[in-house]
């Protein structure tokens, strides 16, 4: 409700900034929004349930973040696993979390 209210209030005024190539590009509140509906909608339809649990890896970025809200906007739990774990921790996380769902950054 409150990122809802908040993406509202400010529309096209910049939510975030990513840098690609040496530049950056800026993300408004509007675009952050849809793309975390899109992300929670696709969720459900792929059957996400309440409580349910997804893992995203990956280095900080505009995505995680989009993904980490998108996950809980549709009622899952986001659990977060650092991009620089050992494998063998990465492993540990994914089997102990009952993730159903993953977000991968890339194939390292």
């Amino acid at each position: 409700m409150l990122f809802r209210e908040t993406a509202q209030k400010y529309g096209s005024r910049v939510a975030m900034r990513k840098k690609e190539y040496g530049l950056w590009h800026d993300i408004s509140w509007d675009e952050y929004f849809r793309t975390v509906t899109y992300v929670a909608a696709a969720l459900i339809s792929m059957g996400l349930e309440k409580g349910d649990c997804a893992s995203i890896i990956g280095d900080n970025s505009p995505e995680w973040v989009i993904i980490d809200i998108g996950i809980q906007s549709a009622g899952g739990t986001a659990v977060g696993i650092y991009a620089t774990n050992a494998w063998q921790q990465v492993e540990y996380v994914i089997n102990n979390s009952e993730s159903k769902f993953f977000f991968v950054e890339n194939e390292e």
